[in-house]
């Protein structure tokens, strides 16, 4: 961070978290344990750093996907779709 490098964060691991959520529910023996501590540790660290940037769009609590370039473009700080002005 003391490099001002830019950091994109593509969202955590949505089919890992499914996949364990459905072996909890199935009543499945020795489920690893969510690995939850390292991305609030991410998170604390990055807090109001300048150069980071989302690149994913969480649909759900555990769906989700990654933006290629174009969409990214296309969303506001928020992360709500913007219409490009049509060129005239």
């Amino acid at each position: 961070m003391e490099q001002g490098r830019r950091v994109y964060d593509i969202g955590p691991d949505f089919a890992r978290r499914l996949k364990r959520f459905a072996a909890i529910r199935a009543g499945k023996q020795n489920v690893p344990p969510p690995i939850s501590g390292a991305y609030n540790l991410e998170r604390r660290i990055l807090k109001g750093y300048p150069n980071y940037i989302k690149r994913y769009i969480r649909t759900g609590r555990w769906e989700g996907y990654v933006l290629r370039p174009d969409d990214f473009r296309r969303l506001d700080c928020f992360g709500k779709r913007v219409e490009r002005p049509s060129a005239t």
